[in-house]
């Protein structure tokens, strides 16, 4: 990732104070700075999924297989085509299947941050409940 360990250390405290609470923590902290409403949802939404998201990127790309990036030095690649041909093809399918599942749990989070005031999907749903539509909406 960088040659540099300092930097490396503080990216990866960074991402994991991040992660260290939950989206409706987050949330509240900043419902209380910006207020209430989306603004608000997305912005925890957010920092939690970045400090996840990048976790796990990193922890990808410290275990790839270096013996292919090893091979194409030796025939005189470039870095392009070393992370290219070597590095891309071992962790782009971890990459999407680690961002999709991210994704659902930002639609669940969204949902209940939005159930306690956090706007979007959530409010939706709370609204339609309260209007006598629970059974159509669930």
């Amino acid at each position: 990732l960088t040659p540099h360990p300092a930097l490396r250390l503080v990216v990866k405290r960074f991402m994991e104070l991040l992660r260290a609470f939950p989206e409706i923590v987050i949330a509240g902290l900043f419902a209380a700075i910006v207020s209430t409403g989306p603004i608000a949802a997305i912005i925890a939404i957010g920092l939690h999924s970045i400090g996840a998201l990048g976790k796990l990127f990193y922890e990808i790309n410290e275990n790839i297989d270096m013996r292919a990036e090893e091979g194409l030095t030796a025939v005189g690649a470039n870095w392009f085509e070393r992370v290219r041909f070597a590095d891309l093809p071992q962790v782009l399918p971890n990459f999407v299947s680690y961002t999709l599942l991210r994704v659902e749990i930002n639609v669940r989070a969204s949902t209940i941050i939005g159930a306690v005031g956090g706007g979007g999907i959530g409010e939706e749903l709370k609204l339609s409940i309260s209007r006598g539509f629970g059974a159509k909406t669930l």
